[in-house]
């Protein structure tokens, strides 16, 4: 008999249901910051600078500490990236 998925991952990894949607925005924000990282083969050191960030949130962000970053400096360090951020909401009907 396997596990059965919710289909919500972070839920199914015990984190409340108050946590979860918030980590699944986090999530692929995370990855892009680090992807972005890599393309331009940055140094840590040379990303934080270009994205006025510290060293160690950015550290934290790569490494995928998603609890150790907010949404919002997630957003901030995108930002500074020269990246588009674009948030859409869906499930209200008018």
């Amino acid at each position: 008999m396997g596990i059965q998925s919710t289909g919500h991952v972070f839920f199914d990894l015990g984190f409340s249901p108050a946590e979860s949607p918030t980590l699944l925005i986090k999530s692929p924000l995370m990855h892009t910051i680090k992807r972005f990282i890599e393309e331009k083969q940055l140094s840590l050191t040379e990303a934080a600078k270009m994205m006025a960030v510290s060293k160690t949130s950015l550290r934290n962000t790569v490494q995928g500490k998603i609890n150790q970053v907010t949404l919002e400096d997630l957003v901030e360090i995108l930002v500074q990236a020269g990246l588009n951020v674009k948030v859409s909401v869906t499930g209200m009907k008018f």
